[in-house]
Formats: C-alpha cells, sequence, structure tokens
C-alpha cells in the first residue's frame, strides 16, 4: 500500500468498512426475522397491543420507504405464519424411537469402548448423537432454535448437557483410554440417559408452547398480510405514471422519428442555396 496515493488508500478502507457494514446489516436482518418475538406472541394482551399498532400503521409518500417497509412486512407475515409447519415438525419427531434406540445402542458402546473396536465406537457416537440432535437437545447442532424453551435449562441440566457433549466430541483413541473403565463408563451413560429425559421434556414444552402461541401467530400473520397487501397498492399507485410513460415510449419515439422524416421530405421542395441555409441556421442555433 505504500506505493498508493494517500487518496486510494483512503478511498479503499471507506470501501471495505461499507462492505463490512453491508454484510453485518445482512446477517442482522435474516437474525432479525428468523425468530418471531416472544414478548409479542407470550400473551393475548401483548398480541391485541400489536395487532392495533400494526392496523394504524400507514405507507409513506416515498416509494423508496415503502419498498423497504414492504420487506419487512412480508418477513414478520412469513414468520408468523410458519407455526403450523414448526408444530408439524416437533410432532414429526419420535422420543420413544430415540429412547429405544440410544438404551439399545449405550450397551454395545460399553462392549466397543472394552475391546477398543474404533469403528464401532464412532457410528454408536454417532448414532447418540444423531437422536439428541433430533429431539433438540440444547448444545447439540442440527436443529431449530425455536424448539427450545427460553431459560428452561438448570445449570445442572446445564453441566451435564456440556459433559455429554464433550464426551460425544471426543476422538475415538480417546473414548478407548478414557471410558475403559466401566465404572466411568457407566457415569457417562447415566449422563447420556438424562441428557435424552432433557431433549424428550424439551420437545413437550416446545410443542405445548407453540401450540399455545399458534392463535396469536395466526391474527398477526394476518394482520402484516394486510398491511403488505396496502403498501403493494401504495406502490403500484406511486409508479402508475412512470409506468405509463414508459408504457407509451415507443409511440413518443415514433413520433418524434416522424416528424424528422417529415422535416428531412420538406427540405426538397426548397432550392439547394435555401437548403443549405436552413441547415446551417439548425446547426448553428442547436449550437
Amino acid at each position: 500500500m505504500k506505493n498508493f496515493p494517500k487518496f486510494v488508500e483512503k478511498s479503499m478502507a471507506v470501501l471495505c468498512f461499507g462492505l463490512a457494514l453491508t454484510a453485518n446489516q445482512s446477517e442482522a436482518r435474516r437474525a432479525f426475522f428468523d425468530e418471531p418475538d416472544e414478548s409479542i406472541i407470550s400473551s393475548d394482551e401483548a398480541t391485541k397491543k400489536e395487532v392495533e399498532r400494526i392496523r394504524k400503521l400507514a405507507p409513506s409518500k416515498s416509494p423508496a420507504l415503502n419498498q423497504e417497509e414492504l420487506r419487512q412486512a412480508k418477513g414478520f407475515a412469513e414468520i408468523y405464519s410458519s407455526f403450523p409447519e414448526r408444530i408439524a415438525q416437533l410432532q414429526s419427531l419420535s422420543p420413544d424411537t430415540a429412547k429405544v434406540q440410544i438404551q439399545k445402542v449405550l450397551p454395545e458402546l460399553s462392549k466397543a469402548v472394552v475391546a477398543c473396536n474404533q469403528q464401532s465406537v464412532k457410528e454408536y457416537v454417532l448414532d447418540i448423537r444423531r437422536q439428541l440432535v433430533q429431539l433438540g437437545v440444547p448444545g447439540f447442532d442440527g436443529f431449530p432454535s425455536y424448539s427450545i424453551p427460553n431459560q428452561s435449562i438448570s445449570s445442572k441440566q446445564e453441566a451435564v448437557i456440556s459433559d455429554v457433549h464433550d464426551f460425544l466430541e471426543l476422538e475415538v483413541a480417546k473414548i478407548c483410554e478414557k471410558f475403559k473403565n466401566a465404572e466411568d463408563f457407566e457415569n457417562i451413560s447415566a449422563k447420556v440417559k438424562e441428557v435424552l429425559e432433557t431433549g424428550i421434556e424439551q420437545l413437550s414444552q416446545s410443542l405445548l408452547r407453540l401450540k399455545q402461541q399458534a392463535p396469536r401467530a395466526k391474527e398477526l400473520a394476518q394482520t402484516w398480510e394486510k398491511y403488505r397487501e396496502l403498501l403493494q397498492k401504495s406502490i403500484e399507485d406511486q409508479t402508475a405514471p412512470v409506468s405509463k410513460i414508459a408504457g407509451q415510449l415507443t409511440w413518443i419515439i415514433g413520433v418524434f422519428c416522424s416528424f424528422s422524416i417529415l422535416l428531412f421530405i420538406s427540405l426538397k421542395f426548397f432550392a439547394p442555396d435555401i437548403q443549405l441555409e436552413l441547415v446551417f441556421n439548425c446547426i448553428n442555433n442547436s449550437i
């Protein structure tokens, strides 16, 4: 950068800052529309206040501002209308199947660890992790965060989940080394079962919470959709004159072209010296 002029360096710095800011804003918008606002759908009174607030909203005189409002209204409508899909997704899970599978795998994993059969240990560990992920146990990736009720995990449960998570993240050789002793494996096995019960409890709480919030979410989705339609109509009305001119652009160009052609044809009726004088006058006037 030493060979670049100062203004080039400053321009590049501003450009990089602008790109970073744009990226951060995009991430913020995506995160903003990922989750519904719990404070709004937690009670009928809060939902009613939000519905009244939305109904008072009116389109701006600026099409650009209306476009931004339209994007936000569409995002909110999609989030609140997704509750039936979320409930169906949680209902499709089978906690009993996960429980039976983990109880079946743990004894086999114990044998594989004692024999240090690395391939079997790896497969059993992945199977346990898969079952916990499907149940939406906090701390395990791969499941939507809306399945986990806020502040519903005790510090003791967090510690147990952390221990199980660390266990499942260990290399196979380390698992064979640390849990070859039957007592040590029994300890971590009990923690896995405890985490499984936590996941089942979480799933039950999530379904109950979403079902309670679903009617409120539906009302909010309908309200945002009506506001979105209002914005869409306003934008169409505001851009109608421009669209009308754009639609008639072909005729406007045709009229100008016809006028130019007629002008050149009319010059033929004058003597050559008059034609030259008219052309030079047009040129001088245009300059």
